[in-house]
């Protein structure tokens, strides 16, 4: 795992990176964004973007594998994190500790 590959948004800043309507990056990113409102990442974009509200961060970590996975839960888990989502290709997984 790359460390320069993790992106954490907070803030105002990070409301406008995660562009919750995909106004900010034209015609294909606004069609991903509808469709994503109809499955599960429309309701993983509701959360993030109210956790953001609450002053709570979003984190995104890329991961290969079940040891970097279980390695990245370990480190959340010590450092506070409370909710995780890993995004695999076809379905979403909800892990909370």
């Amino acid at each position: 795992m790359n460390p320069a590959d993790v992106n954490v948004l907070s803030g105002p800043e990070g409301m406008r990176l995660l562009d919750r309507r995909g106004r900010r990056r034209g015609l294909r990113s606004r069609l991903l964004r509808i469709a994503q409102l109809t499955a599960y990442e429309g309701t993983a974009l509701d959360n993030h973007e109210q956790a953001l509200r609450n002053g709570n961060c979003i984190i995104y970590v890329p991961v290969k594998g079940e040891q970097q996975t279980q390695s990245v839960i370990d480190i959340l888990r010590r450092s506070g994190g409370h909710y995780l989502l890993q995004f695999h290709r076809w379905t979403v997984e909800e892990l909370r500790f």
